[in-house]
Order: C-alpha cells, then sequence, then structure tokens
C-alpha cells in the first residue's frame, strides 16, 4: 500500500495513523515547503500514491517546551524531549608536541578538537593560539589544527552552540599546554681510586694516613647540549700528605660547562649556558688503636703515624682496627713481649668507658684516661710484664 500522509487538527497521520516520534518528511514528497518552526506552507505537492492531492498547509500546534520542530535544506525536523546539553570540548595532542627542545627549534605537531556539542546545534567552534585564532569551523564535530612552530604555547578551544528548542546559547571551552621543559645535560663523571696506608673503606681513610688518591674525570650526556669543556679544581694524583694529611677530608670536583645547540647558542633565546658539576669526598676517620710500648704517652703527631703504630705496616705498638669507629662494646687483645705499657685509645668525641674487663675481672682502675688532641688514650698505670708474645684480651663498655 502507498505510504499516505494527511495533516488534521495539527496532527500528521499516515495511512490514518498517528506519528509520533521524530518525524522527517523528506521521502515521496515532491514540491516546495515554505514557513517557519509551527507553520508550514506546502505548494503542489504530489504525493507518491494512486491518487493525485492537494496539502496546502502542514501547521503544528499545542506542543510542550520540549518539542520542536525545524526546516533545514529541505528537511521538516520533529524533535521530542530535552536535547543533551553539550559537556567540555576536548583538545588534544594527536601528535606529540615535542617538550625537550630549545625554543627556537622548530617542531611540526596536529591538534585534534572534539567539540562535544552533543544534542545542541553547534553555532562555532574556534581554536587559539597564545590568544591568536588560528582555526575555525562551523560544522562537523571534530576541528583539527596542524602547526610547524617553536616555543611553549597556550591553546585555547571555544566552543558555541545553542538549543534546538529554545535557542539557549551554550558555550564550552578546554585549555591545551604546550610547555618546553628541556632536559638538563648529566653530571660529569669523576672516578677516583685511592692508595693509602691501611686502605679505604668506602670513601673513609684513616686520621694521618699516608698516599695519594688518583681519579679520571668525563663529561655526563649532552641530551643536545653542546659539551664546551670539562675541568677538576685538583689535578690527579692528590698526594695524601702534609696539610692533607691533617685535614679532615679531601674533595675534588668535576665542572662540565655547556652552551644551546646552534651557532653560539642560537638554538635558544637568548642563547643558554649551564654548569654541572660532580665531586668525591673522602671523610677521615679516627678507628679503634691498641697495643703495647715502653713509651709513658703519644704525642697525637705520634698518634697519626701509623707507620710507626700498626704492626702490618711495620710499627711496633700494635693494631689500628681501621674502620671501627666505637669503643664501648668491643673485644680487643693486645699481644707483647716484655715490660710494657698497655693502650687502648679511640675518638675522643665518644663517650668514656665505664668498664675494662678481662676474664669477667674488672680491669678499669688499672688505667688512666688522658685526651692526646682529638684522641682518648687509656694507659695502664704500671708496666705489664710479659714473655714472648704475651696477650691479653679486653671486653671494653
Amino acid at each position: 500500500m502507498a505510504n499516505e500522509f494527511i495533516a488534521r487538527n495539527g496532527l500528521i497521520s499516515q495511512n490514518n495513523s498517528v506519528v509520533t516520534g521524530s518525524l522527517t518528511v523528506t521521502a515521496g514528497i515532491t514540491g516546495s515547503l515554505l514557513g517557519n518552526a509551527s507553520t508550514a506552507t506546502l505548494s503542489n505537492i504530489l504525493y507518491v500514491t494512486n491518487s493525485n492531492q492537494s496539502l496546502s498547509q502542514i501547521e503544528v500546534a499545542d506542543y510542550s517546551a520540549d518539542v520542536a520542530v525545524t526546516f533545514t535544506d529541505g528537511k521538516l525536523k520533529f524533535i521530542f524531549g530535552t536535547p543533551t546539553a553539550p559537556t567540555a570540548p576536548v583538545a588534544s595532542f594527536n601528535t606529540t608536541f615535542a617538550a625537550d627542545r630549545f625554543n627556537k627549534v622548530l617542531d611540526e605537531y596536529t591538534i585534534t578538537n572534539t567539540l562535544n556539542v552533543n544534542g545542541y546545534t553547534l553555532i562555532s567552534a574556534s581554536l587559539y593560539e597564545d590568544s591568536i585564532l588560528v582555526a575555525n569551523t562551523g560544522t562537523g564535530t571534530i576541528l583539527t589544527y596542524t602547526t610547524t612552530t617553536s616555543g611553549s604555547h597556550t591553546y585555547l578551544l571555544a566552543v558555541t552552540s545553542s538549543s534546538p528548542l529554545d535557542q539557549t546559547i551554550s558555550k564550552t571551552s578546554n585549555t591545551l599546554l604546550g610547555t618546553l621543559s628541556k632536559t638538563n645535560p648529566g653530571a660529569p663523571t669523576i672516578t677516583p681510586t685511592a692508595t693509602v696506608q691501611l686502605g679505604s673503606s668506602g670513601f673513609s681513610i684513616e686520621q694521618g694516613a699516608t698516599g695519594s688518591i688518583t681519579f679520571t674525570s668525563a663529561s655526563g650526556a649532552a641530551n643536545d647540549w653542546v659539551h664546551v669543556f670539562t675541568s677538576t679544581n685538583a689535578t690527579s694524583p692528590i698526594f695524601v700528605t702534609g696539610s692533607a694529611t691533617g685535614s679532615a677530608s679531601i674533595t675534588a670536583t668535576a665542572t662540565s660547562n655547556y652552551s644551546s645547540s646552534g651557532a653560539l647558542g642560537a638554538n635558544n633565546s637568548p642563547a643558554s649556558t649551564i654548569t654541572s658539576t660532580n665531586s668525591f669526598t673522602y671523610t677521615k676517620i679516627r678507628s679503634l688503636r691498641y697495643g703495647a710500648s715502653t713509651a709513658t704517652s703519644f704525642t697525637s703527631t705520634q698518634l697519626e703515624n701509623l707507620a710507626t703504630w700498626d704492626t702490618t705496616l711495620g710499627g711496633t705498638v700494635g693494631t689500628v682496627s681501621k674502620g671501627t669507629t666505637t669503643a664501648s662494646g668491643e673485644t680487643l687483645t693486645i699481644t707483647w713481649t716484655g715490660d710494657k705499657y698497655q693502650y687502648i685509645v679511640f675518638n675522643s668525641s665518644l663517650t668514656s668507658l665505664t668498664s675494662i674487663k678481662t676474664s669477667g675481672f674488672e680491669q678499669l682502675s688499672a688505667f688512666t684516661l688522658t685526651i692526646v688532641g682529638q684522641y682518648k688514650v687509656y694507659r695502664s698505670n704500671t708496666l705489664q710484664a710479659g714473655g714472648a708474645e704475651t696477650s691479653i684480651t679486653y671486653v671494653l663498655i
């Protein structure tokens, strides 16, 4: 059966059945339609049916506020319900914005803008680059923009749309940041090797140790910067003698200098320079030491003369327990031959001993404490008789 559209009492019916929902009168109708949103006049319309009839007018009346009629490009459209309101548009870099570059280096990228007007009618969508209009449209759902530019930029996407029900205007926007963040060059390397008495534990050497520290240095990763030069504040090797022997620490620093790329740094405005440093520090420590000697006392210089104290270095007194920087809680054994005073020496910054025991017997009163330079020195009150390789073990508390 052929389709027949009839207007009765403000309603449109199809073959005597009322049409509800959204109806677009396009197919099967020829002629012209003139009118406004509520009244449309048709002239010389011929229906594709078994008979020709003339329809002079379509009138839509008495409908609620959530019903709308539009007539665009020959299309009569009925809208029922409330259109979905626009949501915030989305602007994103479709191709990566290269943030790690100097501010005069060109970069090509594309921005894809999703307009998100939903059930509303798009009026305009505009993309601004640093407040300058660079792209706009009045149709579609996507706005794209491709550019080749340098430096940082802020993009603003502004969308204006209207409700098809009552022409309420909606304005939404979003901001996209293209911000440069140039990676700095890597720190230079400076690699030391200490050759000193009693060796080095990590980056610590014994107070009074002599020897040398050799090192090599090199620039770090350039990261597109231009390496100018690398220098150090000391010459390799550093000899650990004289004033360096008594110093609290020994430090060397490597410094690398860089400039932005391009002729005279022209890839950045203004041309940029940067300095990167790295260093090593050997800290002096005062380790627990103990032994026996006929000497009634030692000066600070004598205590730091490791070669005359430590038997592994040819000394005659006893042991420098390299790396043991505590006293309380330690157990030590003194070995000697002949009549000698016994010595227990440690850092003067440590707490004094409250007990010196051997085989469970308290011997603290058998020692006298004196402060010598940066050392606490416990010396037995009397010479201790000893045969060949006599030894005694003490527990310090």
